[in-house]
């Protein structure tokens, strides 16, 4: 792979980590309300995995922290 399809290819990976966290961020606020302070930076730390992991709790959470319980 070159330098330049390596970089395109990380720049997708950013682009799809911060899709997720706004879809994240935007959902767990329409239905839980105001979300930790925290919640911003703890988004920016995880992995592109994890984050698809608490989107789809999202959808059968019935809390805020069932969202973010490790399994």
């Amino acid at each position: 792979m070159t330098w330049a399809q390596q970089w395109r290819e990380e720049s997708r990976q950013e682009g799809r980590r911060l899709t997720l966290c706004e879809t994240l961020q935007r959902g767990l606020q329409a239905r839980f309300g105001s979300t930790p302070d925290d919640l911003d930076q703890r988004l920016q730390d995880v992995s592109l995995a994890q984050l698809s992991t608490w989107l789809d709790r999202l959808f059968v959470a019935d809390t805020l922290q069932a969202v973010f319980t490790d399994d």
